[in-house]
Parts: structure tokens; C-alpha cells; sequence
């Protein structure tokens, strides 16, 4: 196995068991970061293996690409930034363009850091989000989007 094949995996277990639903799970393009939730929510994977904050992920203008192609083709979009074993953050469509915006260069970065026992702060190159992400978003906003969230059953 390739190492982001543990990491995607990991992934895609949390948001199975976290769904009240069955989920269709799908590759969005050839791009092995990309994909797509009930053919309308997309996502894209990135994966740090630093053991600690903050942790780096580089995007190369393809991976660019591909993110901006999600955007296009589903109702929402969310980056999840995969910082090793200690969490994902969450980051959806609409704070995506401030850390990243539409115009490409050959290597853009993200950063995520946490401090103990508080959210994440995501940095990007070209802005940062304002508001902290806390762990606990994740698997739940993205299910929540889908109505595959145990809390949207009180709304039923």
C-alpha cells in the first residue's frame, strides 16, 4: 500500500461509520486526492506526516487545478487537511479561496497549527482563516451537508 492510500482510508472509515446513511463514494477525476460524496459533495485530500504542529502541505498547480475542477462539478466542496494522526481540518468551499484564491502559481502552502487542547488555525498563501477550526468538525460538517448526520434526525 502507498502511504496516502492509510491516510485517505482513514478518512473514508470515519465518514462510513459517522453517516446514519449509506453513502456512494466515488473518485472525482484521475487526481488521487478527489472525491466525491452522493455525486454532489467533493473533496480533496491533502496528508501531513509531522508528528506535531504545525504541520505543511504544499499544492503544485495541478493539485490546484484539480481543487478549482471540484469546485465546478459539486454543490460543495470541502479540503480536508490531514494532520497525521491528531485530526483533520476541515475546511469548506467558501474559506477554501482565502487560504488558496483562483490565481495559480507553480507551488502554493498551506499550514495548520493547534495548539494543545485548542483548534485548529489554517494559514494559507494567500490569507488566513479567521475563524479556528475545531476537531470535532470533522466528520460531522461534512455529513451534516449530506443530511448523514446524527444530529439532522431531530430535524427529520
Amino acid at each position: 500500500m502507498r502511504e496516502f492510500e492509510y491516510f485517505h482510508g482513514a478518512v473514508i472509515t470515519k465518514l462510513i461509520h459517522g453517516a446514519t446513511r449509506p453513502l456512494k463514494i466515488g473518485t472525482a477525476s484521475s487526481d488521487n486526492a478527489s472525491y466525491l460524496l452522493d455525486d454532489k459533495v467533493g473533496l480533496y485530500l491533502k496528508y501531513s506526516t509531522s508528528r506535531m504542529s504545525p504541520w505543511a502541505f504544499t499544492f503544485t498547480d495541478y493539485q490546484q487545478r484539480s481543487l478549482s475542477e471540484l469546485f465546478g462539478q459539486c454543490e460543495r466542496t470541502f479540503l480536508l487537511l490531514i494532520c497525521n494522526e491528531d485530526g483533520v481540518a476541515t475546511v469548506p468551499s467558501g474559506d477554501i479561496r482565502v487560504l488558496l484564491d483562483s490565481e495559480f502559481h507553480p507551488t502554493e502552502w498551506v499550514r495548520v497549527e493547534r495548539p494543545p487542547r485548542g483548534s485548529y488555525r489554517v494559514h494559507g498563501n494567500d490569507g488566513s482563516l479567521k475563524r479556528t477550526v475545531p476537531q470535532s468538525d470533522f466528520p460531522g460538517s461534512i455529513l451534516r451537508s449530506l443530511g448523514a448526520w446524527p444530529g439532522n434526525l431531530a430535524l427529520g
